[in-house]
Formats: C-alpha cells, structure tokens, sequence
C-alpha cells in the first residue's frame, strides 16, 4: 500500500474543517528521540491527571506497555521545545504483536487478524489546551501523520476507542465504522466506549471521501518522514523513565498474581 495519493482526482474543496498546521503555532512531527517521547507521554499523563482518569506515579509517565514497540510512532504538536498535543499509533503486524486494545475486545482482533487484516491502534491522545476547538485542530492533524503512517507499514485498518457519544462525529469526518457493541473500559469501568474501525482503503477509494481523509490524500505525507522514528530498542530505554515505570507495572502485575 502506497502512502501516495491511490487515484488521481479533483482535490478537496468542501468546508474548511480546522486550520492548516502553520494557522495553530503547532509543528507536527514524528518522535525521533527518547526525550521527545517522554515529553509526549508526560503530556498524556498530565492531561489524564487532570480528568481523574490515572493514579498519581513517581514518573509522571503515562503509556500501555503495548506501545513500547518499533512498530510504534509518537505524534507530537510542538511549540517550540513545549509538547502541547500528542496521539501514538501501533501496527499490530501479526497475531504475535497485540494492542493494548486487545484487552478491551479480543474477539473482535482476532477476528480481523483472522481474515489477514493488519490494525493500527491509535492511542494515548492528549492536548494541554481547554478550548475544544483548538483540541480538535490538534486531533486532525496527529490523525494526519498517523494515517501515512498506517499505510507506510501496509495496514488495512485504523482502529480506535471512543465514547459512544462521539462515534458519530468520527464517521462523519473520518470515515470510521463501529465494530462490536460499546463496553465498559476494562482500567475505568465508569467509562464506555466503543470500538470503531477505519477501512484505509474503502475511504481513500471512496467518491468523495470523507472530508478528513479528502484533506489527507490532498496533502500526502512521505513515507520517510518516519523512518527516523523512535524504535524503543532496549539498549537506548535503559535507565530511562520509561524503562523504570514498566519495571513498576511488571512488578504490580507480578504482587497481583502472587496475591
């Protein structure tokens, strides 16, 4: 799968979703560096500290143990040296490399892997600013990046998990489908949501596409915008905040078991 545009066709020209990225401030790249994934994954454990949606850590870190990965990409939206958004995408290449996703619907991962379908999860979303809207400008263009990234490693579908209420809205714009019924959060039992599904072929060949994935092929992103990426080999994770807090999560797993 190509990241080039699949077909030629008349570019986009329906309503202006959000502003272009030099409109923000924000320059959106891939992580390349420990420093700069660290920075991401403090970003998203502030923003979830503030919604009471994690516990308090001594490494103010947050991310799944799923996404310590070389099939991972970290998206960030930099202010200068400041991360102000931040979303990681994760190919799930075979049955050997599970999301963190297939905690929350085994079933229906297995069921797309068993047709050879190959998922990219997005995840770990998060964006510093209060006002909706400039969030929303900051998703759009994280979904961007990371929809490249998706077809750069061959993947036939985006898979993400919303709230129920929202699923409408990325329809609409990005062309996802739900996939199984809505489901308590298996960390925040408080929290439902539903799985849904982006066939990156179905939209990139639809007529017309959905208006964001319309801006997407419109604007191509090369494929080797992200062959720098961070590849979260051991060797540069050591003595690392990351590699300490997934020493903390092995070891809480380990208590729980002996318990």
């Amino acid at each position: 799968m190509s990241a080039s545009r699949p077909n030629p066709r008349e570019p986009y020209t329906g309503p202006v979703l959000v502003r272009a990225p030099q409109q923000t401030g924000l320059h959106f790249s891939v992580a390349g560096k420990l420093d700069e994934v660290e920075r991401a994954w403090s970003l998203v454990y502030k923003v979830y500290r503030q919604r009471g949606l994690v516990v308090p850590n001594p490494y103010r870190l947050h991310l799944e143990p799923g996404v310590v990965t070389p099939r991972s990409a970290v998206v960030i939206g930099n202010i200068g040296q400041v991360a102000v958004s931040t979303l990681t995408a994760t190919a799930g290449l075979s049955s050997d490399d599970p999301l963190p996703i297939d905690r929350l619907f085994p079933d229906e991962l297995a069921k797309l892997r068993g047709e050879g379908r190959v998922p990219v999860e997005l995840g770990l979303f998060a964006d510093r600013r209060q006002q909706l809207a400039r969030s929303a400008d900051a998703l759009f263009h994280l979904a961007h990046q990371a929809f490249y990234f998706a077809r750069t490693v061959n993947a036939h579908d985006i898979l993400i998990t919303v709230d129920p209420r929202h699923a409408e809205f990325y329809t609409q714009w990005f062309g996802f489908q739900p996939l199984g019924l809505p489901r308590p959060h298996t960390d925040h039992p408080s929290l439902t949501v539903t799985l849904m599904r982006c066939d990156i072929e179905r939209v990139s060949q639809a007529s017309p596409p959905p208006p964001a994935v319309a801006y997407f092929l419109d604007n191509p992103v090369e494929g080797s915008s992200f062959l720098a990426r961070f590849d979260f080999s051991p060797d540069k994770l050591t003595g690392s905040a990351i590699a300490d807090y997934l020493a903390s999560l092995n070891a809480a797993d380990g208590l729980s078991a002996a318990g």
